[in-house]
């Protein structure tokens, strides 16, 4: 797991003035557990980063929404 963008991301709070982020993933974790943990992993060092750079109030807020989705069908 990279914590590039992790550390981007906080850079960018950091020098926009804001505290945190609110993550919305709307996606399939089709890797099963492993892929769903390398998520939560990743969150946890987006806050980490974020607390190091921006300051201990900073926040993470996540949730994550799926649902099959199908394509409108079209009677004429």
């Amino acid at each position: 797991m990279s914590p590039h963008y992790a550390r981007l991301l906080a850079d960018l709070a950091f020098q926009r003035g804001f505290d945190g982020y609110l993550l919305n993933i709307e996606v399939p974790l089709r890797g099963s557990v492993e892929q769903t943990r390398a998520v939560s992993l990743w969150i946890v060092l987006l806050e980490q980063e974020l607390k190091r750079v921006v300051g201990e109030h900073a926040q993470v807020m996540w949730s994550v929404f799926w649902a099959r989705m199908r394509s409108p069908v079209r009677k004429r």
